[in-house]
């Protein structure tokens, strides 16, 4: 029930914060200093306003995966700390702290290859932008996912 509670609130921010995310990708690689209305007032007059999410399909559909390694790791790691059973402790602050950066590094190798394929989709202006799919097959042919 964690896994799928934390997916439907991960989903839930990434709908809404997402197009905040394109407006300021687009920003950091534009060659011209303009500001976000500017850009998406752009992105609305000439790519319409799906292109506000472009590049949704690959973090949206690895919210379950994030989540999961997430709790898991975590949990994990309590259980390493702490023991197991039902006379476990709650762990300190210190403990709690550090369970929670083991998770944050477990989660950031399967975020960064995501966020790549996120990113490459986003600074595609074109209308017929290449599918998540495209976009992971040529970045693991070129050796891109984990460098």
């Amino acid at each position: 029930r964690s896994v799928l509670a934390g997916s439907a609130s991960g989903v839930a921010a990434l709908l809404a914060v997402h197009p905040l995310d394109v407006v300021r990708t687009r920003m950091q690689v534009e060659a011209v200093r303009r500001s976000p209305v500017e850009v998406v007032g752009e992105m609305l007059r000439s790519e319409g306003p799906g292109s506000l999410y472009r590049g949704l399909m690959a973090p949206l559909a690895a919210q379950g995966l994030f989540k999961a390694v997430m709790f898991t790791a975590n949990n994990l790691t309590q259980r390493l700390l702490l023991g197991a059973g039902p006379r476990r402790r709650a762990p300190t602050l210190l403990e709690a702290w550090g369970s929670g950066v083991v998770a944050g590094l477990a989660v950031a190798f399967v975020v960064a290859p995501v966020e790549l394929l996120r990113n490459r989709a986003i600074v595609s202006s074109s209308a017929l932008a290449p599918s998540a799919l495209t976009l992971a097959a040529e970045a693991l042919r070129r050796g891109e996912v984990w460098r």
